[in-house]
């Protein structure tokens, strides 16, 4: 993989995501009685996993751009939406009050603006000529 596939736009939006995420779920664990020890282990082997996951679908799928992974890719995308709409936001509200949403609408402009700014490095590059040679025909 070359550094014209990487999109960083989409890399720091994940990561600016990840921050309140991981310690507002490790804040609740901790009110759930869960030790601080086996709360880091937890995070520990969700982010071994992941990057297992991302190395065998690589592997498996790699860079290949298709109907297929894009259909992939939007379903993950829907179950996450669907998180945040049924569970996430709701328990915000009742713990925080309506004001809670403005960070969730923050985040979401952000990330729509990243991406939007980075659009370029979203679609791999044989998806990028893919696309160009439609568009010229």
């Amino acid at each position: 993989m070359g550094w014209h596939e990487f999109s960083l736009p989409l890399e720091v939006g994940i990561f600016i995501a990840d921050v309140p995420e991981g310690s507002t779920s490790a804040s609740m664990l901790l009110r759930a009685g869960f030790s601080r020890r086996r709360i880091l282990l937890s995070w520990l082997a969700v982010t071994l996993l992941a990057g297992l996951a991302a190395v065998l679908g690589h592997l498996t799928i790699g860079a290949h751009f298709s109907p297929l992974l894009v259909v992939a890719e939007a379903f993950a995308g829907g179950a996450v939406l669907a998180l945040v709409a049924q569970t996430l936001i709701p328990e915000a509200v009742d713990e925080v009050g309506p004001l809670a949403a403005l960070p969730l609408i923050l985040g979401f402009l952000v990330s729509v603006g990243l991406i939007i700014g980075g659009s370029e490095g979203m679609v791999p590059a044989s998806g990028r000529a893919q696309s160009k040679r439609v568009q010229q025909r």
